[in-house]
Order: structure tokens, then sequence, then C-alpha cells
């Protein structure tokens, strides 16, 4: 199973171990990925309450260094055979693919999704989440209240959002948001989250996932994600939504997981990976080939791919480049 120690992978984990000691069966094997230099994703101590909860005596523990930036040889890899990708990051899934080879991986893909309060729920929750600035915190809570229409407005005219970005692409992006948040104008959370598997997002994210799991002769159950189970959460859930992430939790999976776990209010944060040697050696190269500079500021997009942490929303652009600089070579 794959296990990061966030409270997803933990039910996860947590639940399968309770049905395999129950049907007699043996303990599932945690596999968990530990990023070197990486203080923000580390999430040591939570792993070490789920499984000393469990009394496992088996746990994979991959250490990873460099391998997992955005381009680097297992993202290079899997860009090479499969082109280009989304989300950015499921080249990160290939290392625990790779301990499971030939058997079968768990995966808490889609948590996030099924999981999180609804918008007014969620203003509340950011409040109380530790391990961020409050400041930021409460500008995302303030954020999350707006009135749809100065919710786009705020996120997509602030340049900071998406500083490469030209005016024409921008619009574009204003447009495309606009008439998505048309479609789910009036929907409930429980109707929001039953159009989880008919998203862009769900296609793509599954699409890759099983390429890579097919690459590694692994079967990958990934149960969130699950159009079964989301449906099921649905039909259990108050319309208006869990109040909070810590509520969701309890009522599915409090009878197996510490309760330190489902209360926790710290959470892990990846964006110290979404940048490292490879990626800056390739930006400080980039020639702006691969990407229409009418749509995007080179030089914005370069500057965003050489900091400290890039944002992951610029990953895309940067895999469409790399893949366009390998054109021509032998």
């Amino acid at each position: 199973m794959g296990f990061s120690g966030g409270r997803d992978s933990a039910a996860l984990l947590c639940l399968g171990t309770h049905l395999a000691r129950e049907r007699g069966l043996s303990d599932p094997v945690p596999v968990t990925l530990r990023f070197e230099n990486r203080p923000r994703s580390n999430e040591n101590d939570w792993q070490k309450i789920t499984i000393d909860h469990l009394g496992l005596r088996r746990w994979e523990i991959v250490t990873i260094g460099e391998e997992l930036d955005p381009l680097g040889p297992v993202a290079a890899e899997v860009l090479r055979r499969h082109g280009l990708f989304w989300p950015p990051v499921a080249h990160r899934i290939v290392p625990l693919l790779q301990v499971a080879r030939g058997h079968v991986l768990v995966f808490g893909t889609g948590g996030d999704e099924v999981f999180s309060p609804y918008r007014r729920h969620a203003a509340r929750e950011r409040l109380d989440v530790h391990g961020r600035p409050l400041r930021k915190a409460v500008k995302r809570a303030a954020f999350n209240l707006l009135p749809e229409r100065l919710r786009v407005y705020v996120r997509l005219r602030r340049r900071e959002e998406f500083p490469w970005l030209r005016s024409v692409a921008r619009r574009e992006l204003e447009r495309k948001y606009r008439a998505l948040l048309r479609r789910q104008r009036g929907a409930s959370w429980v109707e929001s989250i039953q159009q989880v598997p008919e998203s862009r997002n769900y296609e793509l994210t599954q699409a890759i996932f099983a390429a890579l799991a097919r690459d590694e002769e692994v079967s990958l159950i990934q149960p969130f994600f699950n159009p079964g189970f989301i449906r099921v959460l649905g039909e259990s859930a108050p319309r208006g939504g869990f109040p909070s992430r810590a509520a969701a939790m309890e009522l599915h999976f409090g009878d197996v997981l510490p309760p330190q776990i489902v209360q926790r209010t710290t959470k892990a944060v990846f964006d110290e990976l979404h940048g490292g040697r490879e990626t800056r050696a390739f930006a400080q190269a980039w020639n702006g080939r691969g990407l229409d500079p009418a749509w995007v500021d080179v030089e914005a997009l370069r500057r965003e791919w050489l900091s400290p942490r890039p944002q992951y929303r610029s990953l895309t652009a940067l895999n469409a480049a790399w893949l366009a600089s390998l054109e021509g070579r032998t």
C-alpha cells in the first residue's frame, strides 16, 4: 500500500490491515517515499503513529533524492514513453509501483476530491489547519466566502496567480473557468462529487496511472476514485457536505484510525519537489521552443521554473517545452 502518512493513505492502510486480519490474511505492506532535504514534506512522526497503532512489522521505505525532479530521470522516462501527461507529478508514483512490481498497489488518489469540505465549510477549516502562515490562511478563507464573480475576478486578474500568461491567454483561461463555474452553479456538495468521475481531471489521471501501472506489471487499486465508492459516499454525507475533513474521516474510518490522525490539523506540502537540478538546467538553457510566445511570457516562465518552489501549474508547460526540445535529436 502506498503510505505517505497523511489521513487518506493512513485510512486505507488501517482499513486494509483490519480486513486482512479479520480474514486471516497477511498484513498489507506499507510503502513510503522519504524525501531528502525536503522538510515541508516530512511526515515521519505521523507515519510512526499509524505504524505503531497497527503493530506492523514490515514497512518498505524508499529514500528519494533528486530522482523525482519534474525533469529528472523518472519523469523523463515517463515523458518519452507516454508523452505529455496530467497531473504533471504523476511520475512520483513510479517508485511505489516498482516496489510493488508483479503485485497489487493500493493508492489513495482521490481523497482530496471526495473528502474536502464544501466551499463555505472549507473557509472555516482553513483557519484551523496549521503549517501555513496565519495571514495566508485568513486570506484563503475570505476568498472562499466571496461571491462567484468576485472569486473569478480575484483569481484570474492577479498576475501573481499566473505571472507567465499573456493577456490573451489570461482571457481565455477566464472564459473557460467561468464556463466551468456555470456548469457547477447550484450544485450541492453531493452533486459536485458525483461529477468527479466525469471530469477531465479524473479521465487524465486514471489514464496515466493505468499506463504507469502496466509498465511495472502492477494491479493498481484506487478506492477513493472508484465511482461506486463516490456514489456511496454521497449517500452517507449531509447535503451540504462534511463540515471538515476530520468529520469525514471520523464517520468513515474513526473505528480503525488512531485518534491523532483523525483530528490532525497539519498537512505536508510537496512544493519543494517542483524544481531541482534538471529543471533548473533546462530552464536556464531554454530558448522558448515549444510554447507560443503570444500566449506565454518566456522570461516570466523561466523565472518561475528557476524559483525555489515553482508553481505546480507551471509544470505542464515545463514538460511540453522539454518534449519540444527533443524534436530533431538523434
